[in-house]
């Protein structure tokens, strides 16, 4: 406190007011916890045991909490609940048109303080010290039995200091009527303030000066919109090629992700959208089950049982002949299709609007700010250049959306039931290749031919020009044994090509089939140039030739089986965080892998701590915030304990 600030108090002659001792308590909880950054030792935290009441910071957290609830009812968890203590600076004692005198609730309820009492005492829980252990099971005892996740320490000299200040808070919130009325059940709202805290708080373990510690962190309300999606597609796409790579894609990638989170949530507040989400993966199965029952019906309906004998207008139900008796079955059976179709094309164009609004509105967010980075604003500002600008980056936009999969796949969908309803129910049956979309594994099969799309073109060219090279020999010498199949260079090649591969044998298979120029099918005489034409065809094209194809579309099919079976064993079998195996794990820490992935070392607590750091105002930093801030931007991960972890060490 300043002593400008100071005298205008005693000017004042008062007590000090409530937000004023909020925000005192706010700041000092800044600086106890501020003691504990980078240590490893229990002094700190025994001292300040024994230095606090345990009873104090009971109450304390439950007035926080206690005020949350009447402020924050009908909002539970969101970013209005932080910053209150913003602009208590600019407090003007002359005047009674403050902020703070207007609504004293407002600046009252800081939830930071609360956070960090909880966080206090997470670090106390984690020291295995028996005194420790008897002061917070005495006032906490829901903390020991429930293990909720705590880490380390706090200070001697400043104990009469701080203890004197939360007394006199709490008097000062009792007097103008803060705290809870005694008749309501108290422990009932230390339980739900406890597991709103311990809801809302993350940690992680870092990396200070080769030392390592347990941090905690309050979850910005922003991180529960991470979508199981996003969380599968970034398990997907992070590059396992070593330890070190996955936490640098972690880190290189979390600004993306959390951009995802800041969308998602603003997608959350649109009318029916939560609805949409849930109800997308239903939408998905009932398409697939009308497109199998579509396709059933037009099997068993189309043929030329009808009195125009026409294949394509008239189905009937289960192929029957149309009379003068069952003429009606025919309009029934079309109708039948038409309104199983609608309904088809109903969920489809569902799907595909959900998926546009959810990727085009966000890839134009992210193209724009790119367009601000790289134009220099001056230009912006004319007319004709803003005009272009705009146009790239909404053709831009449009490519990027459809280059989006699920975007592109959804359009084609829809698109095609469309074509069904409009031109031909035949149209339905492109819809079957949906199990492409919905199976992993035939994905892979699909895959093992588009990712070398280079090498086969490039082997198909090869093919071509060598199959070019027999039209040509075949051309001059054997030119008779085509039998009016090549009579030209060009009818030749198409012939060779054609037959070469439809025939197991090559070329030279289909030859001997062929009538010779008499018309008359007749032994063939072994002659030496055919010989080798024929099995010089069938030795470079069917046999050599075609199992290259085969061999590159096998080989990258296994290389995809292994890189998934690789996935799949890294994710279950290592941290993700530290990439130790989970044998080393469970044999040093005597824990269930889970419980290190979930409570010690989980990637998404990473993820989150960028965020608060993003989130967080930056003169609100601490030491640790300044420092992991400063080597997220530089893109380092060396703060991210790697083949290190607090549980191993203490085992060790």
């Amino acid at each position: 406190m300043s002593s400008a600030y100071a005298n205008e108090l005693s000017n004042e002659g008062d007590m000090l007011k409530g937000w004023m001792i909020a925000h005192l308590k706010y700041k000092c909880l800044i600086a106890l916890i501020a003691l504990l950054e980078g240590r490893t030792d229990n002094y700190i935290i025994i001292r300040m045991v024994r230095a606090f009441n345990m009873h104090l910071f009971k109450q304390n957290l439950i007035s926080v909490y206690s005020e949350y609830v009447e402020l924050y009812t009908e909002k539970p968890y969101n970013h209005m609940l932080f910053n209150h203590f913003e602009g208590n600076n600019k407090y003007k004692f002359n005047s009674n048109d403050n902020p703070q005198d207007k609504d004293p609730k407002h600046f009252t309820m800081i939830i930071e303080t609360g956070f960090m009492i909880f966080h206090l005492l997470s670090y106390f829980n984690l020291i295995d010290d028996a005194e420790i252990k008897r002061a917070i099971t005495s006032e906490f005892p829901q903390l020991v039995n429930q293990k909720v996740n705590i880490n380390k320490g706090i200070l001697n000299n400043l104990g009469s200091f701080g203890k004197g200040i939360f007394k006199a808070g709490y008097t000062a919130v009792k007097m103008i009527g803060r705290v809870v009325p005694t008749d309501i059940n108290q422990e009932h709202l230390l339980n739900n303030a406890i597991l709103f805290f311990q809801q809302n708080t993350g940690n992680i373990e870092i990396i200070f000066k080769n030392t390592i510690y347990k941090t905690y962190f309050w979850l910005p309300p922003v991180c529960k919109y991470l979508t199981v999606e996003a969380k599968t597609e970034f398990h997907r796409k992070v590059d396992r090629s070593s330890e070190k790579s996955k936490i640098e894609y972690l880190v290189n990638n979390s600004y993306l992700l959390i951009e995802d989170m800041q969308y998602e949530e603003k997608l959350s507040k649109l009318f029916g959208y939560r609805f949409m989400t849930s109800f997308i993966t239903p939408c998905k199965i009932i398409a697939f089950i009308l497109t199998l029952y579509l396709n059933i019906l037009i099997l068993i309906s189309y043929s030329i049982f009808n009195p125009e004998n026409d294949r394509l207008n008239y189905p009937s139900y289960l192929n029957i002949e149309i009379t003068s008796k069952n003429y009606n079955q025919n309009k029934e059976t079309i109708d039948h299709i038409q309104a199983v179709g609608i309904a088809h094309c109903f969920f489809s164009g569902a799907i595909f609007i959900y998926f546009t609004v959810k990727t085009a509105p966000l890839l134009i967010q992210r193209e724009w700010k790119l367009q601000q980075k790289t134009l220099d604003m001056t230009e912006v500002q004319k007319k004709f250049k803003r005009m272009v600008i705009r146009c790239n980056m909404v053709l831009k936009t449009i490519f990027l959306t459809l280059s989006k999969v699920d975007v592109i796949y959804q359009m084609c969908f829809f698109t095609f039931s469309v074509l069904a309803l409009s031109v031909h129910p035949f149209f339905f049956s492109i819809h079957l290749l949906d199990i492409l979309y919905r199976d992993p594994s035939l994905q892979s099969v699909v895959m093992s031919v588009v990712l070398p799309w280079r090498s086969l073109v490039l082997t198909l060219v090869l093919i071509i020009i060598i199959v070019y090279l027999f039209s040509i020999w075949g051309y001059v010498q054997f030119y008779k044994d085509f039998f009016l199949s090549c009579d030209s260079l060009l009818m030749c090649f198409r012939t060779t090509f054609d037959q070469g591969f439809k025939n197991s044998g090559g070329i030279g298979m289909w030859l001997d089939y062929m009538p010779s120029s008499g018309g008359e099918v007749t032994p063939r005489n072994l002659i030496i140039p055919r010989f080798f034409y024929d099995d010089l065809f069938m030795i470079i094209i069917v046999i050599i030739m075609l199992n290259i194809v085969l061999g590159l579309i096998i080989d990258t099919f296994a290389v995809l089986r292994e890189n998934h079976e690789v996935s799949i064993k890294d994710r279950e079998k290592k941290c993700f965080i530290c990439g130790k195996e989970k044998e080393e794990i469970e044999r040093l820490t005597r824990q269930p892998f889970s419980s290190h992935t979930l409570a010690e070392h989980n990637e998404w607590n990473y993820l989150f701590f960028i965020a608060y750091l993003e989130f967080k105002e930056k003169t609100e930093y601490n030491g640790t915030d300044s420092y992991i801030k400063q080597l997220v931007d530089a893109r380092d991960v060396e703060w991210i304990p790697q083949q290190r972890g607090l549980s191993f060490d203490n085992a060790t």
